[in-house]
């Protein structure tokens, strides 16, 4: 009887153990269904952040390009404002030699102008001499006319003075005879009014000869005076010709000039608008890079923090799969004692059939047989789960 109460008690003792056993178990497998609902769900986010991972070194490559693009692209704005530059400078240079040739030409200019107007004041001059010419030859005229109307004048008293005395002297001619002394008298006022018309005629002559001279030395001077003006005229006419051609000319290269000075400045204009408009575009582009590295250091933060918490991920992962197998491996150890406690159960249970079989065919034997002795199992035969 004592030893199928003590069947009984381990019998009860491996039924709480194996109760115990069996909730430990579900915890284990509670713990390992947690697990490996963890490691999916790290496996999972995993997946996720490699996928985002891939998305934004997609991201990264593309800004890079966008900034590789943007760099060519400011490379040729500085290339063009290089470009633009040079041309600005030599712009700069044809505007100083345009503006230094009018410069030359405007003096030039009036250099012609001053030497038209020396020539239209010379001729002036020319003009005016032959006009006083002109005047004094008439005044010489009118003098000589006058003289000679004078002359006139005064030598037709003479004249009538005398005929006078030639009348006279017929008179004593004829009278002659009224005596010698008259007739003397009258030859000696004769001979004296010969002398004297003699004279007057002398006088004449030489006045006569005094306005031949006059006349050819006017004809010689309305001659040279003509020669001059001609000359003068057609000298000045010829010179002030030139000066005016040469003036056309020089307004036809200063109107040339200042097309091209007008081109230059036109064309200095657009390089000017065309520089600005580079500028704010380098600016732009200078923003674009800005923005786009700033992008990228995001883009690259992101990674970083993706690839941490990858790791992190993955650490994890790795550490509940290293749980997962050891809870495994518990498990396994778990099921395996199990078993043993089973197989324990089991014999306890046939023991403790036999033993009840036993006891009851003892006490169905004779009162004055002795009672049979068995010996004690020792504690090692025990299942290892009583220990």
């Amino acid at each position: 009887m004592v030893d199928v109460e003590r069947a009984n008690g381990m019998a009860s003792q491996l039924e709480r153990k194996q109760a115990n056993f069996n909730r430990t178990l579900a915890e284990w497998q509670k713990k390992y269904a947690d697990a490996q609902a963890e490691l999916e769900n790290a496996q999972r986010d995993a997946r996720g952040q490699s996928t985002e991972l891939f998305r934004l070194n997609a991201q990264l490559e593309e800004a890079h390009e966008q900034i590789e693009a943007v760099r060519r692209e400011n490379k040729n704005l500085s290339d063009e404002i290089h470009d633009l530059t040079e041309q600005l400078g030599e712009g700069g240079r044809s505007v100083h030699e345009i503006d230094k040739a009018r410069r030359r030409l405007e003096m030039e200019k009036e250099e012609l102008q001053a030497a038209l107007e020396e020539a239209e004041g010379a001729l002036e001059q020319e003009e005016a001499k032959l006009q006083r010419a002109q005047l004094e030859m008439s005044q010489i005229r009118q003098e000589i006319d006058r003289r000679l109307a004078e002359k006139e004048e005064d030598f037709e008293p003479t004249r009538k003075n005398h005929q006078r005395p030639l009348k006279s002297q017929k008179a004593s001619l004829e009278a002659e005879a009224k005596g010698k002394a008259e007739a003397l008298r009258a030859m000696a006022d004769s001979a004296r009014v010969f002398e004297e018309i003699r004279q007057e005629q002398e006088h004449t002559q030489h006045v006569e000869k005094a306005r031949k001279q006059l006349e050819m030395q006017v004809k010689e001077l309305q001659a040279r005076l003509e020669d001059s003006e001609s000359g003068a005229m057609k000298n000045g006419r010829k010179a002030v010709g030139k000066l005016e051609q040469r003036v056309r000319e020089l307004e036809t290269e200063l109107e040339a000039e200042q097309r091209r000075h007008g081109e230059t400045q036109k064309n200095l204009r657009k390089v000017d608008r065309r520089m600005k408009e580079i500028s704010l575009q380098g600016e732009e582009d200078k923003k674009n890079h800005d923005r786009m590295q700033e992008l990228v250091e995001k883009l690259q933060g992101k990674i970083k923090t993706y690839k941490r918490q990858v790791e992190e991920a993955e650490e994890i992962a790795a550490i509940n799969l290293a749980k997962y197998r050891k809870i495994q491996h518990e498990i396994e150890d778990a099921e395996e004692r199990a078993d043993q406690a089973e197989q324990a159960l089991q014999k306890l249970r046939a023991k403790n059939r036999s033993s009840v079989s036993t006891a009851r065919g003892m006490s169905a034997a004779p009162a004055g047989a002795a009672p049979v002795h068995r010996p004690r199992r020792p504690a090692s035969s025990l299942a290892p789960d009583e220990e």
